[in-house]
């Protein structure tokens, strides 16, 4: 088949490889590609591929290859995540953790904008101090009418009252 003219996104690819945790040697194999061709394809310095190498990215990843052709606009970074065992999660299960938030975002703000969730009903306040985060949490707590002392139980449908997303993850690692 020829050359699809539409410009491929090379972070999709990126998202969709990490989600699977495969490496970029990895995801070659199984496509019939090299290494190199992943890794200029997720730089961005190869944009134009054949049908075929789109269809076999997508048929590994669990794709539609329509997928990798849209612009990537939020993905989730390090400083965004909590972790319970920072220092010990192992960075590829960290990398497919982002991944997966990534693609929920994604599923999340089509949802949101056909209006299919509630409004998101959380105080805003900054802080940036212990201080400050202290008067957050009170503030919180008092905005839920949750009480000022001792832990706050249902915090998950608290939460989801108030219209965030609450999302587990498992890892295919531990599966």
């Amino acid at each position: 088949m020829g050359q699809i003219t539409t410009s491929f996104c090379g972070q999709r690819l990126r998202i969709g490889r990490k989600f699977r945790a495969l490496t970029q040697s990895g995801l070659a194999q199984k496509v019939s590609a090299s290494t190199a061709l992943i890794s200029l394809c997720e730089a961005g310095k190869n944009k134009r591929h054949s049908h075929d190498f789109v269809e076999a990215c997508g048929a590994v990843l669990g794709f539609e290859p329509a997928f990798f052709y849209a612009p990537l606009e939020d993905v989730f970074q390090e400083d965004e995540c909590n972790f319970r065992h920072r220092g010990t999660t192992q960075g590829r299960i960290k990398a497919q953790i982002r991944a997966h938030g990534t693609l929920i975002g994604f599923v999340i703000q089509t949802l949101r904008s056909r209006r299919l969730f509630p409004p998101i009903i959380v105080p805003r306040a900054a802080a940036s101090s212990n201080e400050q985060i202290e008067l957050a949490a009170e503030y919180c707590r008092q905005h839920w009418n949750l009480g000022l002392d001792g832990p706050v139980p249902r915090l998950r449908t608290v939460l989801e009252e108030a219209g965030v997303i609450v999302i587990d993850h498992v890892s295919n690692q531990t599966k």
